[in-house]
C-alpha cells in the first residue's frame, strides 16, 4: 500500500486499538530500580532527540562490564517502567553499568532514525566507558525483540566498516528476517489481532518501504557469511511461544557453523517479551545473560 498520512493514521489506530493493558509489578520487582544510581543523558541523532538512562550499580566493581540495553516494543512502543526495573536488576547482576537506550519510536520517525540513535549510543558508550568506571574492552550490547533487530543491524554496519567495539552481543527473541512471509491462518481471534498488529509494527517502522526488507541490515539473516565470521561472542535467546524462534535459531546455527563463539538458548515455557516483563522464565534467562556479560 502506498505510504501516506492517511496510512500512518490507520496504522497508529491499529496499534492503539490492539495494545494490551500495562502490567502491574509487585514491590519486589519495583525494588530493582533502587539497585543502581540513575543519570538521564539527552542526545540527538538522526535529526531527533533521544535519551540514555545510565544506571550504575551500587555494588559496582572496578573495571566492570558496560551493557548497552535496547528495549523491544515493535519499534513503536517506547521506554517503559519495566525497563527501569530491568536495567537496575541487570546493573546489579553484572556489578557494572547499564546504558538503557530510549530511542525515538516509529510513531515519530522511521527505522533509519533508530539505527542512527543506536549507533550514537554505542559511540557514547565507547567514549565514556572509562569515565563510568567500566573497562572499555568489556562493552556488551544486547537487544530484545525490536531492540535486538536494531542491535543486529547496527552491528552488521559496524562490521562492514571494520569496527566492532563489543566484547559480546546478546539478541533475544528478535526478528532477523523482515522479508514478506506467507501468513498462517490464525487459530483464534486473538491470534488474528496479533498478526494484524505485527504487520502494522513493521509497516510503520519501514514507512511502507518494502524494498528495504531485502537489505541485510534490515534482514540480518541475509548477511554474507564472510562478514558474519567477524562477529564477536554471541548469545542468542529464543522462546518456545515466540514467532521468531526459528529465525533466531537459524541465525545462531549459521554463525556457530562458521566459527563464531555462540551461546544459544530456547526457553520452553516462555513467550515473546518475557524477560524485561518479568514473566515465565525471566529470572533464569536474565541470570544466564548476566553471566555471559560478566564473562566478556
Amino acid at each position: 500500500m502506498a505510504w501516506s498520512e492517511k496510512r500512518y493514521e490507520e496504522l497508529v489506530e491499529i496499534l492503539n486499538s490492539t495494545k494490551r493493558p500495562p502490567d502491574e509489578y509487585p514491590d519486589e520487582i519495583k525494588a530493582y530500580n533502587d539497585l543502581a544510581d540513575y543519570q538521564d543523558v539527552e542526545r540527538e541523532a538522526g535529526g531527533h532527540p533521544y535519551h540514555l538512562y545510565v544506571r550504575q550499580a551500587k555494588n559496582r566493581t572496578e573495571n566492570a562490564p558496560l551493557y548497552i540495553y535496547l528495549h523491544g516494543g515493535g519499534w513503536a512502543v517506547g521506554h517503559a517502567e519495566c525497563d527501569d526495573f530491568y536495567a537496575g536488576f541487570m546493573a546489579d547482576q553484572i556489578k557494572g553499568t547499564v546504558i538503557d537506550v530510549d530511542y525515538t519510536t516509529s510513531f515519530y520517525a522511521d527505522i533509519h532514525v533508530m539505527y542512527a540513535q543506536t549507533r550514537d549510543a554505542v559511540e557514547y558508550a565507547v567514549e565514556n566507558a572509562a569515565a563510568l568506571g567500566c573497562d572499555p574492552a568489556r562493552i556488551v550490547i544486547g537487544g530484545f525483540s525490536a531492540g535486538g533487530h536494531l542491535t543486529a543491524g547496527v552491528l552488521i554496519k559496524l562490521l562492514e566498516e571494520g569496527k566492532c567495539p563489543f566484547a559480546g552481543v546478546i539478541l533475544a527473541y528478535s526478528p532477523l528476517d523482515l522479508r514478506p512471509k506467507a501468513a498462517q491462518a490464525p487459530a483464534t481471534p486473538r491470534d488474528e489481532a496479533m498478526q494484524v498488529r505485527g504487520a502494522a509494527y513493521e509497516e510503520l517502522a519501514l514507512r511502507g518501504n518494502d524494498a528495504i526488507r531485502y537489505d541485510h541490515i534490515v534482514s540480518p539473516l541475509l548477511t554474507a557469511k564472510q562478514l558474519l565470521q567477524k562477529l564477536p561472542r554471541m548469545m542468542v535467546i529464543s522462546a518456545q511461544l515466540c514467532e521468531f524462534k526459528e529465525q533466531d535459531e537459524e541465525f545462531a546455527a549459521m554463525i556457530s557453523r562458521i566459527g563464531v563463539e555462540t551461546t544459544s538458548c530456547r526457553f520452553m515455557r516462555s513467550a515473546h517479551g518475557f524477560m524485561p516483563h518479568f514473566r515465565q522464565e525471566w529470572k533464569e534467562a536474565s541470570l544466564r545473560t548476566a553471566r555471559f556479560i560478566r564473562s566478556c
